[in-house]
Order: structure tokens, then sequence, then C-alpha cells
């Protein structure tokens, strides 16, 4: 889990997808072997998905993770916001 300060929802956003990214172009090199990063994540911002607790913000992102990895590897789900659930 990672928690970003003092980020507009874009930047949050930007920054994910960074991250998201960089990850997924990793490759680990095990005894001759080439194993390609997989990964998925799930975003939420407080401001736009209306919460106000950390329990609240963590459970929205897993929230969206969950769809992630619902909907396959190596996928960046930001959660909805109460209007779109």
């Amino acid at each position: 889990m990672l928690v970003f300060n003092d980020l507009t929802p874009l930047e949050g956003l930007e920054r994910a997808e960074s991250l998201f990214m960089l990850l997924s172009s990793l490759v680990v090199d095990f005894e001759d072997i080439q194993i390609p990063i997989s990964i998925s994540m799930g975003i939420a911002h407080t401001q736009i998905h209306h919460v106000h607790t950390f329990k609240d913000a963590l459970q929205a992102a897993d929230e969206a993770l969950y769809v992630s990895k619902q909907n396959g590897r190596g996928r960046l789900t930001v959660a909805k916001t109460k209007k779109e659930v």
C-alpha cells in the first residue's frame, strides 16, 4: 500500500500510473530464468471518493484492486465514486 500526501486527484493518478508502468516493465533474473513482473493496482483518492478515514480509503482502494484482479493480470483500476456504485 502506498499513500501519497498533498496530491491532486490527477497528480495521484499520474503517479500511480508511472509506478504501475515502471513495475510492470521489470524482469527478475533467477537461475537463468527471466521472470516478468505482473502487478495489479487499485487506487482511491479521498477528495473524489468522499472518504474521511484511513479505513474508508483502504476499503475503496481494496475494492478497486479486487476489480483489477477479476479482470486479469496487469491492471490498474480507479475506485468508483459513491455515485457510480
